[in-house]
Order: structure tokens, then C-alpha cells, then sequence
């Protein structure tokens, strides 16, 4: 039982090692950083915008078997993690948000041009909810912004138009199953 503990503990002291290299003074490639950390298996960052490297403390909710309940459990985190989620200049975020709500999941492209279509509306698409969301936070200042899921659906049904007046001029004797002209 005390080697037990001994091993767990020897791991958590190899989960907390990190390794970093920094190449300075290529004109080239300015400030290189590479960075490694140990986790469950290796992890590996090779960076050019990085800032400064040190250990974040995080907090999550997980599973304690002699407790037999969810506990809050401290651990430490790399803030190269955070900093390549949270600031990627948008290219990661972009294809997260693209791959949502994927518009052409379910079709089958029978024409060679209509995968480059769907691929430029779902481009604009996610633009236009990235514009969204910058304008309202960076010009009108306010935190009320529609989730992407909302605003996807507003698009859908602008572009669908209002149906409450498409049927208001329909006459209710008229049998709605006519022909199209």
C-alpha cells in the first residue's frame, strides 16, 4: 500500500515537469518557443507568439471513489494551453464554429461545385457571427450577444421571410395544395 502511494506521487511530481527551449536572435523565425509538459502522455507546443510560460492552478469537478461523489479538485494547468484555445487569431474558433452546425453533413454532392458552394455560404456564415459578435462587444460595448445556434437561426428564418404575412394573403377558400406558375 505505501509503494502504492509512493508511485502515484512520483507520478504527480512527472505530471508537473515542463520543459522549454526559447531560440532567439533568428531574423527569421523571432522568439521561438518550444515547450513540452508531461500530462497523461506528452504534450508538445512549438510557438512564435507566446509570451511568458508559468504554472495556472484550475479547479474542476470530478469523480472520488472513496468519497463516492463529485469533488472539487485542484490541478495545474500550462497558460500556453489557454493562450493557443482563447487566441488563436480566430482560426481554430472559426473552424470550431463551422463545424457545428454543418450545413452539408447530411447532402451528398453530386455536382463538383456544390461542395465549393456549401463551403463559401458556411464560410460566410461564421464570419458574419464573428463580425457579429466583435461589433457588439468591441463598438455597442454590451454583453448581450445571441449564441450561434440563435443566429443561425434568425438568418434562416430572414431568409425564409415572415410566414405570419405569406398566409394572412392567402384566401381561405383557395386550396393550398395549387399549382406553381
Amino acid at each position: 500500500m505505501q509503494e502504492e502511494k509512493k508511485n502515484a506521487n512520483e507520478q504527480k511530481a512527472v505530471r508537473g515537469t515542463m520543459k522549454v527551449a526559447i531560440l532567439e536572435g533568428d531574423p527569421d523565425c523571432p522568439s521561438l518557443v518550444a515547450f513540452s509538459v508531461y500530462d497523461t502522455k506528452p504534450v508538445h507546443f512549438l510557438s512564435t507568439a507566446c509570451t511568458g510560460l508559468n504554472w495556472i492552478e484550475k479547479k474542476k469537478k470530478a469523480f472520488d471513489k472513496e468519497v463516492s461523489a463529485n469533488v472539487m479538485m485542484s490541478f495545474l494547468h500550462a497558460n500556453i494551453n489557454d493562450d493557443y484555445n482563447n487566441s488563436m487569431n480566430g482560426v481554430d474558433v472559426g473552424d470550431q464554429l463551422w463545424g457545428t452546425y454543418r450545413i452539408d453533413k447530411w447532402m451528398r454532392k453530386r455536382k463538383w461545385w456544390w461542395a465549393i458552394w456549401m463551403w463559401g455560404v458556411q464560410v460566410l456564415l461564421v464570419n458574419a457571427y464573428l463580425l457579429y459578435k466583435t461589433s457588439h462587444l468591441i463598438t455597442w460595448k454590451t454583453n448581450k450577444i445571441m449564441s450561434h445556434y440563435d443566429f443561425r437561426k434568425q438568418i434562416v428564418l430572414a431568409w425564409l421571410g415572415d410566414k405570419e404575412d405569406d398566409n394572412a394573403e392567402l384566401d381561405p377558400e383557395e386550396p393550398l395544395n395549387r399549382k406553381r406558375r
